[in-house]
């Protein structure tokens, strides 16, 4: 069931619909509030800042994702080790 859930973002209010937790979706805002906090600190220029935040969140997304695949891969490797050894 989709609520609405008011954030700031950048400095305005947006009451977004969203069928997560409050707390998710504040967490997520306060996520996009320090990467604009941090590129801005950098000098990115307001017209092209949420192109950038869209794009180190989506690498760190991709990194995630690749790292669980990584660890997902290794664990049925260990598993299949300790089952061969077990008998």
């Amino acid at each position: 069931m989709s609520r609405s859930v008011q954030v700031n973002l950048g400095g305005k209010v947006f009451n977004l619909g969203s069928a997560d937790p409050e707390e998710h979706v504040q967490a997520c805002a306060a996520l996009v509030n320090e990467r604009l906090d941090e590129l801005r600190k950098k000098g990115a220029p307001d017209a092209t800042i949420g192109l950038f935040v869209a794009m180190t969140i989506a690498d760190d997304l991709l990194k995630l994702k690749k790292s669980n695949a990584e660890s997902g891969a290794a664990m049925r490797s260990h598993l299949k080790a300790l089952r061969k050894a077990a008998g």
